[in-house]
């Protein structure tokens, strides 16, 4: 990125002047990082939350698919028990 600039003290020399001639790469520049070193914290912030939420989520689906097995391994144990109670019954006659 080239810059030019004319630089030029005050008339009591107590300050000096600085005009930019080509300030609209330099004014890119500025801007864009700018933006992105307010936007980074939210970014940073997005991303942790996401994290989060899908964490919570796998928590939630492992808890599931626990509750659904235990369930699931419960009927088929009522289903033995009854299949050897029918069983019972038919051996009777």
């Amino acid at each position: 990125l080239t810059l030019e600039y004319v630089l030029q003290p005050t008339d009591k020399g107590d300050k000096v002047l600085a005009q930019i001639k080509n300030s609209s790469d330099m004014q890119t520049l500025v801007s864009d990082t700018l933006t992105y070193a307010f936007l980074k914290p939210q970014i940073e912030k997005n991303q942790v939350q996401n994290l989060e939420t899908t964490k919570a989520n796998m928590r939630r689906n492992n808890t599931d698919y626990l509750a659904n097995e235990a369930a699931l391994e419960a009927a088929e144990a009522a289903n033995a028990a009854a299949d050897e109670v029918l069983a019972e019954s038919y051996e009777e006659y």
